[in-house]
């Protein structure tokens, strides 16, 4: 189906939600194109004409759900697998993502999820470089937060799949955020500690175990 040539065609037919949602959404990031959640939102809603009535209740609740996305989003083709991503200055969610299979509700929480996912990144402005801990001695290890040794992705992923939810991410994603939760439960660190050391001094070395071994160490022997 073609959602333009159906909706300039005298005798249209008639479709379900899920038909014509996916079908404005073909059309709108056809061959890679950019476009916003609310050109999505607008083509949907004006190609609800070649719905049944029965349907129209979904087609109404897709785009109440495409509301509470975040300004800016970009809607475009991503490679497979792939739900969102952010490159330092912008925000994309698959179009893919945003396709009815299953439900509506399936389609919304999958997509808004990403999206959600993708803000945290960029408000915390996670592609900038950090700070880590350094033992002048060379140490390849980016991370070590509660006894667990983190990579910049796991823990990155970990502390932000934690943030929006992991109902659609892949398994390793989920175990990224079980990393960071297990960490997260052995450090002697608070969770606002842990939330300014990612998103804004971009300094991991204040919340790494071996920083607070020395300080530990440095506090004894000050008292001894």
């Amino acid at each position: 189906m073609h959602i333009v040539s159906d909706l300039e065609s005298p005798q249209a037919e008639t479709f379900d939600a899920a038909t014509v949602i996916n079908g404005v959404i073909e059309a709108k990031a056809e061959n890679g194109a950019r476009v916003s959640i609310e050109e999505i939102a607008e083509g949907v809603r004006s190609a609800s004409v070649l719905c049944v009535a029965s349907e129209q209740t979904e087609i109404h609740q897709y785009v109440v759900g495409l509301q509470d996305f975040h300004h800016g989003t970009i809607i475009t083709t991503l490679d497979e697998e792939v739900g969102g991503l952010y490159n330092g200055s912008e925000r994309m969610v698959a179009s893919d993502s945003l396709m009815v299979d299953q439900s509506i509700e399936r389609s919304l929480s999958r997509s808004q999820e990403a999206d959600d996912h993708e803000m945290v990144h960029a408000k915390g402005k996670h592609t900038e470089a950090y700070t880590i801990y350094d033992d002048g001695q060379g140490s390849t290890q980016y991370l070590v937060l509660g006894g667990i040794t983190f990579t910049d992705e796991s823990f990155r992923e970990g502390y932000t799949v934690n943030a929006t939810g992991d109902r659609f991410v892949s398994d390793q994603y989920r175990h990224f955020r079980s990393l960071y939760v297990s960490a997260f439960q052995n450090a002697d660190v608070s969770e606002a500690e842990v939330d300014t050391a990612i998103n804004v001094t971009h300094n991991l070395a204040e919340i790494d175990d071996r920083t607070r071994e020395e300080e530990d160490a440095a506090s004894l022997a000050i008292t001894l």
